[in-house]
């Protein structure tokens, strides 16, 4: 998970929690998610059963495993041992190696970053290898209050990623415990100096909005240094129309769950917080989470998002045009040598889609050796049908001789590549970056190689020719040999494949033809669609 990442769903588990109707709901929610984003077998949260008293022991809250849940619950021993594990360390990964079953799986169980007890005694209680990951959930000054706990079958440590995500996602199970907690207090009182212990953001009023009680950790969230300056200031909520919706809801519920609320601070800056409240006794105390910066986070991601999209919206109308434009001066130019070699109907489509199909289906097939992109198809499809711009540099008497050449007219026939490339690569310098020119000047130059180095102007031999020549070498051939010329009749299908069979590895790239195999109906398809 990258930051944005965890901040998306992040959100997105809370907003699932928030809907459910119930505490029970919120925890049976929570597990089922984790569970299945970490890819673990069972996911377990623990708790103290008092947040008021002292006692040294996390019990069983929830369990996505229930045949689990009978072992795990009520279980004293299990649960001073959490306890004591939180306190001495943070977090920690237990994994264990299985020699054997019984006690000899907790004999040879090894830890990493935890204390042996732990891992021994939940090995002989789950009766299997298993791995564990822990993770408790603090408030104030290393305060446990309760505990993730991690089973896995095999032996899995959460990312950097998630363990930072699982740090965020303890803020949102404190405040679900914290909002539940106060119902199990008789006095208010003991809960207000809990929450003073602990440095939480609380504050409490009567149901006409009044406040009676201001935490330190709520005072210091906004900037003030005592109640006497915090009462001087006025109003601290945002919205005043906000505030009376919450307060409705309290006194018409007896309670709310992270009300999102906007506050002021001392030096008029806006706090973002959730607020989790409960009435008692004509008496509302509310307890503040503050989450400003997954708030600022947020907007700037939407703020990004909408504006990407706005600009992606008037470049992709932008291009559109160019990529218009682009093709037909493509086509215009490629034209200029196709009118002179008295090419006739689609040859230039043909081309085009010939080199697309054959460059879709090598990406397919083998992306990584022959180190192509899903976009280099569409390159194809543009800078193919330039491959032979030179012929516009050579005499008509050579390029329209019906007869065969001689060797003088050869050698300048097989200039045309060096034109070619020429033409196109110094239209390509002149825009000051590669473009789809980069790729039709090398197609220009080397669509006349041979696979086994007897070919033009180069001589260059096997993948030492670049593939764009490779592919494009098998559409020109087999476009030519399946088109009437003046010195011949049309090949048929089925015979330009005998050819290119025969040329397999000779003339043409042993793996590009059995690719062309494979597909040539598709050619056989094109070729009729875009008849001479």
């Amino acid at each position: 998970m990258q930051e944005d990442n965890i901040l998306q769903s992040y959100i997105h588990l809370c907003d699932i929690i928030d809907n459910k109707t119930s505490y029970n709901d919120s925890l049976a929610e929570l597990t089922s998610w984790i569970k299945n984003h970490f890819r673990v077998s069972a996911v377990c949260l623990f708790r103290k059963k008092n947040l008021r008293n002292g006692e040294r022991s996390l019990f069983l809250e929830t369990c996505s495993d229930s045949t689990l849940t009978e072992k795990l619950e009520k279980n004293s021993h299990l649960s001073s041992i959490l306890y004591k594990t939180a306190e001495k360390f943070p977090s920690y990964t237990d994994i264990k190696r299985n020699t054997g079953t019984g006690t000899r799986v907790a004999e040879a169980a090894t830890s990493i970053n935890t204390n042996r007890e732990l891992s021994d005694y939940l090995s002989s209680l789950t009766g299997r290898t298993v791995s564990t990951y822990f993770f408790p959930v603090t408030i104030g000054k290393e305060n446990t209050i309760g505990a993730l706990l991690f089973i896995n079958d095999n032996p899995v440590e959460p990312t950097i990623e998630e363990e930072f995500f699982l740090k965020v996602l303890s803020l949102k199970i404190q405040s679900m415990f914290l909002a539940e907690a106060p119902f199990e207090d008789k006095h208010l009182a003991v809960f207000l100096k809990v929450a003073e212990d602990f440095e939480l953001p609380v504050y409490a009023m009567d149901v006409k909005g009044r406040f009676s009680y201001l935490s330190p950790a709520f005072l210091s969230l906004l900037g003030f240094s005592n109640k006497i300056e915090f009462s001087a200031y006025g109003s601290v909520f945002v919205s005043s129309e906000e505030r009376k919706k919450e307060l409705n809801t309290i006194l018409k519920n007896g309670n709310v769950r992270n009300y999102r609320l906007a506050l002021k601070t001392k030096e008029g800056k806006t706090v973002t917080v959730h607020e989790s409240a409960f009435l008692k006794n004509n008496m509302i105390i509310c307890h503040v989470y503050n989450i400003t910066e997954f708030v600022i986070q947020a907007n700037e991601l939407s703020e990004s998002l909408e504006m990407q999209q706005f600009l992606n919206d008037r470049i992709f109308d932008t291009i559109s045009l160019l990529q218009k434009t682009q093709v037909t001066a493509i086509k215009t130019l490629a034209r200029l040598a196709e009118y002179r070699d008295q090419e006739t109907g689609d040859h230039l489509q043909r081309i085009r889609e010939y080199c697309k199909i054959l460059s879709v289906e090598v990406f397919r097939r083998h992306p990584y050796s022959f180190k192509i992109s899903q976009g280099y198809s569409n390159d194809m499809y543009l800078s193919s049908m330039l491959h032979d711009i030179g012929k516009v540099g050579v005499p008509d008497s050579i390029l329209l001789k019906p007869g065969k050449l001689d060797s003088a007219e050869w050698t300048i026939m097989k200039n045309h590549t060096l034109w070619g490339w020429a033409i196109l690569s110094e239209a390509d310098k002149e825009l000051g970056e590669q473009s789809f020119l980069t790729l039709a000047a090398i197609i220009a130059l080397h669509h006349h190689e041979r696979y086994d180095g007897t070919g033009y102007p180069k001589a260059l031999k096997g993948e030492n020719i670049p593939l764009s020549a490779r592919i494009a070498a098998i559409a020109d051939v087999y476009d030519a040999l399946t088109s009437k010329r003046t010195y011949k009749d049309a090949w048929t299908h089925e015979k330009t494949i005998e050819e290119l069979k025969k040329q397999r590895g000779k003339q043409f790239d042993p793996v590009l033809v059995d690719i062309f195999l494979d597909i040539e109906q598709q050619f056989f398809k094109i070729r009729n669609n875009f008849p001479d």
